[in-house]
């Protein structure tokens, strides 16, 4: 075991409870567990990558489990009767499930799509998608169809007059990694649609999963992010020509961030956020990802984002 899952480890097995990757670091800093050879600003960032990389390669013979986004304790506590049962539930991270791609997730077909296109242009309504038949199959199935389009979300997290970028861990295997962009991305499953649902896909729905995966958000601060004053959705980007979208549209949908919180201080292993002004004019769209293209310079997007604020 290296060096970091050793004093991860330690450190779960004398807390007894659950903790972040930051939490972990500062008692094992308390309890002098990290060696000097062990430095860095972004230590935490680290952590997490290694135990969550230890999750995914090692999967049920991992000494650790993961209980909510970005919160780690060690499979040996789920047999101990003395641990609550809230400390025992065991979450399921994005990355896995993407990478399996045996979840369901909203589709659209090709020829519905096309037609949509061609009548109202690249960035629809989502007043105007909302009447699409709804379909559900794995990712799986979806990524081996040439006539099935999945849908994606995308979340804009905005304040005042900023909007939340992302930078993300540059991969040769896919080009949107690695480029600057807007918001947070994740799918819209089946399970996100509900009863409760005040759209007809679960898209709300999607988007408050989204922000709890890839903000690594804690159970009270998400309940803030829910309860502040959300846009339901903005539009869906639809661009069927466009092969470095693979085969997706995306419903856009934006939040506002709660003042309490700053995601740009959230622990994300593998991503950078910081604000960016919404007035501020974009030179080089380049170095941006395919849907930000889109997205950052609509005004219909920014109207909306800057009348919310």
């Amino acid at each position: 075991m290296n060096s970091y899952l050793s004093i991860a480890s330690k450190v779960l097995r004398e807390a007894r409870q659950p903790l972040s990757a930051r939490q972990i670091l500062r008692a094992a800093y308390e309890l002098q567990l990290v060696p000097q050879s062990l430095y860095g600003k972004t230590q935490h960032k680290t952590l997490h990558a290694r135990i969550a990389e230890d999750i995914l390669k090692q999967r049920s013979k991992s000494e650790f489990i993961r209980t909510d986004p970005g919160r780690f304790f060690l499979r040996s506590f789920l047999s101990d009767g003395a641990i609550p049962a809230r400390h025992k539930k065991q979450y399921i991270a994005s990355l896995r499930a993407d990478q399996l791609k045996k979840f369901h997730v909203l589709c659209v077909e090709r020829e519905v799509l096309e037609s949509m296109q061609h009548k109202l242009g690249k960035l629809i309504d989502f007043a105007d998608f909302s009447e699409v038949p709804l379909k559900y199959k794995t990712l799986a199935s979806v990524a081996k169809s040439a006539d099935m389009f999945s849908v994606r979300v995308i979340v804009l997290i905005y304040r005042e007059d900023e909007v939340l970028l992302r930078r993300g861990r540059a991969s040769t295997k896919d080009a949107i990694q690695g480029a600057i962009s807007v918001g947070l991305m994740g799918f819209v499953k089946r399970d996100d649609r509900t009863l409760f649902s005040e759209d007809r896909y679960g898209v709300r729905e999607a988007a408050i999963r989204t922000l709890a995966e890839k903000l690594y958000l804690p159970p009270s601060d998400l309940e803030k992010f829910v309860q502040g004053d959300f846009i339901s959705a903005v539009a869906v980007v639809v661009d069927l020509n466009n092969a470095d979208i693979k085969k997706e549209v995306a419903a856009v949908v934006a939040c506002r961030c709660p003042p309490e919180i700053d995601p740009t201080k959230q622990e994300a292993a593998t991503e950078t956020f910081y604000w960016q002004s919404q007035s501020l004019k974009i030179n080089n769209l380049d170095q941006y990802d395919p849907w930000s293209k889109y997205i950052l310079p609509s005004e219909a997007i920014r109207k909306a984002l800057l009348k919310a604020s």
